[in-house]
């Protein structure tokens, strides 16, 4: 099975402003276009709960207007985030970033590049899509959340510009080192935050 990385260039205070604002309106408009997007999701649910009397429109107003979540569902919600993220903020090109076996490819990112000094001090990929989600959501273990504020992008972004210069610079790993680059770099130019979502 191959996983993969969907990098969203968005202002965090926005999504953080919605989620439990209690705007009736644009959770209605929530629960029009998430299902659109998330079928999948829905099969989730009904498998989950062991009936169909939770449907997608109803995960997004509960985020929206704030309700009690039903704990189980913590898929549907980071789904349900994503869906934020892509609606307020702008979904990145995949710049090459191979699809993958697991998690212990992030690891051996990371060790390429700490080896090739292009690690700034406190980040690696694997703590980027394992930070968490920017807002409070029931526990899930897919889609895996991540978040860096725009104040955190700089610095790796230096970093990570110079790997053309270094022994990274192959298919292997000169790939998801360009594309972590440019999610980084496009994100902190914009004046945005980036979030991440591992499924």
């Amino acid at each position: 099975m191959s996983y993969g990385i969907a990098a969203y260039a968005v202002d965090i205070k926005k999504i953080r402003s919605q989620v439990g604002s209690g705007d009736a309106e644009l959770a209605e408009q929530y629960a029009a276009s998430f299902p659109e997007h998330r079928q999948h999701v829905q099969e989730h649910i009904n498998e989950l709960r062991g009936d169909d009397t939770v449907t997608l429109a109803d995960i997004a107003r509960q985020v929206i207007m704030g309700e009690p979540y039903d704990e189980r569902l913590g898929s549907a919600y980071g789904y349900f985030l994503e869906h934020l993220c892509d609606r307020t903020g702008e979904r990145l090109h995949d710049h090459g970033f191979p699809s993958f076996s697991g998690w212990d490819y992030l690891r051996v990112v990371d060790e390429a590049h700490e080896s090739a000094g292009l690690l700034a001090p406190g980040f690696s990929l694997e703590g980027l899509i394992s930070s968490g989600s920017p807002v409070p959501l029931p526990h899930a273990d897919f889609p895996a959340i991540g978040h860096m504020v725009n104040a955190e992008l700089l610095a790796p972004a230096d970093l990570l510009a110079t790997a053309p210069n270094t022994s990274l610079n192959d298919d292997e790993f000169g790939r998801p080192s360009y594309a972590l680059f440019q999610w980084l770099a496009y994100s902190e130019g914009e004046g945005v935050d980036l979030v991440t979502f591992y499924y």
